[in-house]
């Protein structure tokens, strides 16, 4: 295998590994927004969903 084929090939897992983070993200704020919906306290769902309040503040519920 050339430098080149290792480099693309690495460039591949790396894009892999950054899509399965995101769509874990997005996974979890959903999660989150729903749970605001039914009203749940934003402490239960910050511990619930792992995500930081700041993550949380940012979510649109309409």
């Amino acid at each position: 295998m050339t430098i080149a084929e290792q480099l693309k090939q690495e460039g591949h897992k790396e894009g892999m590994l950054k899509g399965r983070i995101e769509g874990m993200l997005e996974g979890r704020l959903d999660v989150a927004r729903t749970l605001l919906l039914m009203k749940m306290p934003r402490k239960t769902i910050l511990q619930a969903t792992g995500l930081t309040e700041e993550e949380l503040a940012h979510i649109s519920v309409s």
